[in-house]
């Protein structure tokens, strides 16, 4: 099998169902998938009341866990795996300025805070070879 077959990756309301179970009340669609699902009740467009208006809350879960945990994961193994990122690398470089972080620095995911993130790089993983067969020596303080 080469890698990026379709069948490496779940069908989405097949994934969210295998997640979410019973939490779903109906999974006959995708939209009910999302719609009727507990596990995403609660959850709010990451907005904060500012005087006049309302301004993104770059605190907020989509911002710190979301970016670091997803995002800079996503860009650390295509970074490992010599794919370039442009979608990724925009993204990434426009939303650190507002969180007072750096994660992508010259196209790679080598700024200052590389260690705050679930990616490879921050657990001293440096080649994709590393990654996929474990053969570094990874930092025990990150586990």
């Amino acid at each position: 099998m080469k890698i990026g077959d379709m069948d490496e990756v779940p069908q989405l309301k097949e994934y969210i169902i295998a997640t979410y179970g019973d939490q779903i009340h109906d999974k006959s669609s995708l939209a009910s998938v999302f719609n009727t699902n507990d596990g995403f009740k609660g959850f709010r467009c990451p907005m904060k009341r500012v005087d006049g208006g309302w301004t993104l809350n770059f605190q907020n879960r989509y911002f710190v866990e979301d970016i670091p945990e997803g995002f800079c994961v996503y860009k650390g193994i295509a970074d490992l795996a010599g794919v370039k990122t442009p979608a990724i690398d925009k993204i990434l470089g426009f939303f650190q300025k507002f969180m007072n972080f750096e994660f992508i620095r010259d196209g790679k995911l080598k700024g200052r805070d590389v260690g705050r993130t679930k990616a490879p790089q921050a657990f001293g993983i440096t080649t994709l070879d590393e990654y996929i067969n474990g053969t570094s020596r990874i930092s025990q303080s990150k586990l």
